[in-house]
C-alpha cells in the first residue's frame, strides 16, 4: 500500500517494472506482483482463522481491534497488488467460505462494513483501486470481443480474454509434451520449466509434467490431498460439539480448495519459488491452523470432562 501511496520506493531493479507497467507492485519476496497479493490472502485468511478462534477471547482488545484492521485493509492490498490470480483465489475462497459455514448475515455484515471503510480511504487508494480494475479486468474484454454465439464454452472465452496469452501457452505446452513422451513420463528436471517452450506455463500442474514427468505429478497431487487429512469428518455436517471447530475445519478447507485451484493460473506453490518464500509461508500458515484445530477439540474435551 506505501508503494501505491508512494510513500515506499520499488524494492526491485527498474526492468521489472517495465515489464508488469503501471500496476507494478513488488513486494517483499520478490518482483512478481503474485507476491504480495498471495501473501496478503495467507495474511487474510489467518485473519479469518484467529476470528473463529476461542483464543480469540484471550488475546487484548487491542489485538482484536488490529485484527479486525487486518480484515479490512487486506483485501484492499490484494487488490491493489494488481495479482489476477490473488483476486481470483481470494473470490473463491469467500466462496467455499459460504458455502461451507452457511452464514450469509456475516457476508452481508461484513459487506457494509467494508464498503463504509471504502468510504474513508485516501482518494489516491480510491483511484489506484479503480485503475487497477480498468488495466487489468476491462481493457482485456475491450480488445478480446468474447464470441455471442451459445456454442461457444463461455468459460474458456473468458479465460482466454483475461488470461493474458496464457490459454495459448498451456496449449502450446501441452503440444509439446505430447511430442516428448519420455519428458512426459520421467521429467526435464527441477527448473527446467521453460526448457520445452521458452517459457513458462503458469500453470502449476503442467510445469510439475514437464520438470517431474507423470510420478512427480501424482507425488505432489498425494501432497496435495494430506492438506485434507485433519478433515476427518464431512464438510457441511453440524456434527461437531465444538462450534468453533467446525468453523475452523471449514475455513482451512476453503482455503486449500482455493488454493489448489489457483495453481492452474500460476506456479507458487513450487521448490524453485522458495526465493519468493509463498510455499515456506503456506506450510507455516497450515502448522498453525492444523494447530488451532487441534486446541479447539482439546479445549472441547478437557471442558466436557469437567
Amino acid at each position: 500500500m506505501g508503494q501505491n501511496l508512494g510513500v515506499v520506493r520499488s524494492l526491485w531493479p527498474e526492468k521489472w517494472q517495465n515489464i508488469y507497467g503501471d500496476t507494478y507492485l513488488s513486494g517483499t519476496f520478490g518482483p512478481n506482483r503474485i507476491v504480495p497479493g498471495m501473501a496478503s490472502f495467507f495474511s487474510f485468511v489467518f485473519s479469518i482463522f484467529i476470528n473463529y478462534s476461542s483464543i480469540k477471547k484471550m488475546m487484548s482488545l487491542k489485538f482484536n481491534i488490529l485484527n479486525f484492521i487486518n480484515l479490512l485493509t487486506l483485501p484492499i492490498i490484494i487488490i491493489l497488488s494488481s495479482s489476477k490470480t490473488s483476486i481470483i483465489t481470494t473470490l473463491i475462497f469467500i466462496i467455499f467460505i459460504f458455502i461451507f459455514i452457511n452464514k450469509v448475515h456475516y457476508l452481508f455484515l461484513y459487506t457494509i462494513i467494508f464498503l463504509i471503510f471504502l468510504t474513508i480511504l485516501p482518494s489516491k487508494i480510491k483511484e489506484r483501486i479503480e485503475f487497477v480494475y480498468e488495466d487489468r479486468f476491462e481493457k482485456y474484454y475491450d480488445k478480446n470481443n468474447l464470441p455471442q454465439d451459445n456454442s461457444s464454452n463461455a468459460l474458456i472465452d473468458i479465460y482466454k480474454a483475461q488470461g493474458t496469452g496464457r490459454y495459448e501457452i498451456a496449449l502450446k505446452y501441452i503440444s509439446e509434451l505430447k511430442k516428448n513422451p519420455l519428458i512426459l513420463l520421467i521429467g526435464s528436471g527441477i527448473n527446467n520449466r521453460a526448457l520445452l517452450i521458452g517459457d513458462s506455463s503458469h500453470n502449476m500442474y503442467l510445469s510439475l509434467l514437464g520438470e517431474l514427468g507423470i510420478i512427480g505429478f501424482i507425488l505432489y497431487l498425494l501432497w496435495l490431498k494430506t492438506l485434507f487429512e485433519k478433515n476427518d469428518t464431512t464438510l457441511s455436517s453440524n456434527y461437531y460439539l465444538n462450534k468453533n471447530e467446525y468453523f475452523l475445519k471449514n475455513i482451512k478447507t476453503s482455503f486449500c480448495i482455493s488454493i489448489i485451484i489457483s495453481l492452474f493460473f500460476g506456479e507458487h506453490l513450487y521448490i524453485y519459488r522458495t526465493s519468493y518464500g509463498l510455499l515456506g509461508m503456506f506450510l507455516i500458515f497450515i502448522i498453525i491452523f492444523n494447530q488451532l484445530i487441534f486446541y479447539e477439540r482439546t479445549n472441547s474435551h478437557c471442558n466436557s470432562l469437567l
